[in-house]
């Protein structure tokens, strides 16, 4: 453990490029294993360990998409680093607005389908807009065929009345 007492004191940075972002560590303790002497991160990195001896050799030391950086190593290499951060920020915001935009697709699209479908049980038009008389006499009509008094099933009358619920809904 001699001679390794100075890395206890000096400020590393953390930083990982996936999610772009970097923060102040400390070595918490250093065990020789192995001839080796091991670093360990204080909290809350303290599941990071690595070569000692690399860290000091290249100033830096990589895991998958964190790396440790000495305080100076960080100083030659960031403006590299934020070129990337850019790039990568750009990327991350471009694939959410995707998935956003996929998300309402896809919700959209299941909406039409949905009050498509309810308009062809209650045997309204499949297009345009819908009024509110419109729909509360087609659901009487549909009701008096689907009800379990009149022979009809418990599942299709909860069906009819969720049908006019939904495209109650919608009307403006």
């Amino acid at each position: 453990m001699q001679g390794y007492e100075q890395f206890l004191e000096e400020d590393y940075i953390i930083y990982n490029k996936d999610i772009v972002l970097r923060d102040f560590v400390w070595i918490e303790k250093i065990e020789i294993k192995n001839y080796k002497a091991i670093a360990y991160l204080e909290e809350p990195y303290e599941m990071v360990f690595f070569d000692l001896e690399k860290l000091i050799l290249n100033g830096k030391i990589a895991f998958e998409s964190c790396e440790v950086f000495t305080t100076q190593k960080w100083e030659e290499d960031k403006e590299i680093i934020q070129k990337e951060a850019f790039f990568t920020q750009r990327k991350n915001q471009k694939e959410f607005d995707e998935n956003i935009n996929s998300f309402f697709r896809k919700k959209e699209n299941s909406n039409q389908e949905i009050e498509r479908k309810y308009r062809k049980l209650l045997d309204l038009p499949i297009h345009g807009q819908l009024e509110k008389t419109q729909i509360k006499t087609a659901y009487k009509i549909i009701v008096k065929k689907v009800h379990p008094d009149v022979g009809g099933t418990h599942e299709a009358f909860i069906e009819v009345a969720r049908a006019k619920d939904i495209l109650l809904e919608n009307v403006i």
